[in-house]
């Protein structure tokens, strides 16, 4: 319910004021807690997946050099392949190490965990009725908690929430506005999400091919 004017906090504009700028906080808040929840779930997931792949890759890239070896124009084709290989186990054993050491998974259990919380001291704001000043005290403090008890999340996640739902049209040009500002933000998510795990695909061929260009 909104608040009541009480005395020693200003005009009732100002106390009803504070009141909707905190359950606008915890609206915003919500959102990018869970955006950082589900952001470090898909690195992990690509992590994983990425590893994996490398790990066949590792294998079958010898295999195939083995198997038909006989049919490469020389012997430096074979030698590079199987260097590229070699570079693209090592580099994603290190990529998964320094994934483990940031214990992806438990982070985003405790945004998720951070996020049904100010979920639902957002619910109780807008059902409570504030009859005096500690009563809004109370939840400022409750807010401040929950933040506290979880990691900062990343700037990406707070703009994402920022920018909310997909307008319904197209008035004063909202919409085109909301179009372009999402594509920079997935994009910049793409990157953020996803660049390291590009290095261990691109790194490795890279290498191989300045090698092979290299000695001949």
């Amino acid at each position: 319910m909104p608040a009541q004017a009480v005395p020693g906090l200003g005009d009732p504009p100002d106390w009803q004021r504070e009141y909707e700028t905190l359950v606008h906080n915890c609206l915003i808040m919500k959102s990018a807690l869970f955006n950082a929840g589900k952001r470090l779930e898909r690195k992990h997931a690509s992590g994983q997946f990425t590893f994996a792949l490398s790990g066949v890759y590792g294998f079958l890239v010898p295999l195939f050099t083995l198997q038909f070896e006989p049919y490469f124009p020389s012997g430096l084709v074979s030698h590079t392949i199987s260097f590229t290989a070699a570079t693209a186990g090592a580099v994603s054993f290190v990529v998964a190490m320094l994934y483990q050491q940031q214990d992806l998974t438990l982070r985003a259990r405790r945004f998720y965990q951070a996020g049904r919380r100010m979920n639902k001291l957002g619910k109780d704001l807008k059902v409570m009725q504030v009859t005096h000043p500690d009563d809004l005290r109370r939840m400022m403090h409750h807010y401040d908690e929950i933040l506290a008890d979880c990691e900062n999340h990343d700037e990406i996640d707070y703009e994402f929430a920022r920018l909310g739902y997909r307008p319904r049209d197209n008035r004063d040009g909202r919409l085109d506005r909301w179009i372009r500002e999402r594509r920079r933000l997935d994009f910049r998510f793409v990157f953020q999400t996803y660049s390291l795990i590009a290095v261990v695909w691109l790194v490795p061929p890279a290498i191989g091919l300045w090698i092979w260009h290299s000695l001949t």
